[in-house]
């Protein structure tokens, strides 16, 4: 059985290990990424090219995170020098929708948008058939998904990460200090299903739907 070691081990290489893992490596922290498959695998929930990005949520704390984020998101299209997130703004309508309620929220947090009576929408959007007021906020998009893990996680490696694929969980437990970096606190041993083991000081889950296992 070989053992290796790390500061952090983030399991599952979707776009959020794939984040975190870019940037704690960014920020000098020893970083490896354990997938069970490979990174944006088809078996997970962050392959392929299509993902909304929008800040119309009815809860402000959601919207607030979008908020947060979108500054991330164009560093790392800076970074990469690749567009991710295809600008087409989003329009929001119907009764279950609440336009009203949702333009509320995004003034509360600050993102542009505009509130439309069902005539002004209709008048801008013949092809529709719209019976409510609308909200419309040109700062939604859409995320290729499978290009942004491949993108952070080539810039956590770049920034010293390493990524093992094929490397399935088949337990984590705490274990004991280990190592100088450990400074005299606990840790966790990962074990696969291949016998291989890692010992951390930290471990990060982000295995989405594979959780349960």
């Amino acid at each position: 059985m070989t053992t290796e070691s790390a500061q952090y081990a983030i399991v599952g290489a979707g776009l959020t290990g794939a984040a975190a893992a870019w940037q704690l490596a960014k920020s000098g922290a020893d970083v490896i990424v354990l997938e069970r498959d490979r990174p944006a695998s088809v078996l997970g929930s962050s392959h392929g090219s299509a993902r909304i990005f929008r800040y119309a949520y009815p809860d402000p704390f959601y919207a607030g995170l979008v908020a947060r984020a979108r500054p991330g998101w164009d560093e790392l299209e800076e970074a990469s020098g690749r567009r991710l997130i295809t600008p087409s703004g989003a329009l929001d309508f119907g009764v279950l929708r609440g336009p009203r309620e949702l333009a509320a929220v995004l003034d509360e947090v600050g993102v542009e948008h505009e509130l439309l009576t069902a005539a002004e929408a209709r008048s801008r959007w013949p092809q529709l058939e719209i019976g409510t007021e609308a909200l419309w906020h040109p700062g939604a998009g859409g995320i290729d998904a499978q290009s942004a893990v491949e993108v952070m996680l080539e810039l956590a490696v770049r920034a010293g990460a390493r990524v093992l694929t094929g490397w399935e969980v088949a337990r984590v437990r705490r274990s004991d200090a280990f190592g100088a970096a450990s400074r005299g606190r606990s840790g966790y041993t990962l074990t696969s299903t291949s016998g291989s083991a890692l010992r951390v000081e930290q471990v990060i889950v982000a295995a989405g739907g594979w959780l349960p296992a």
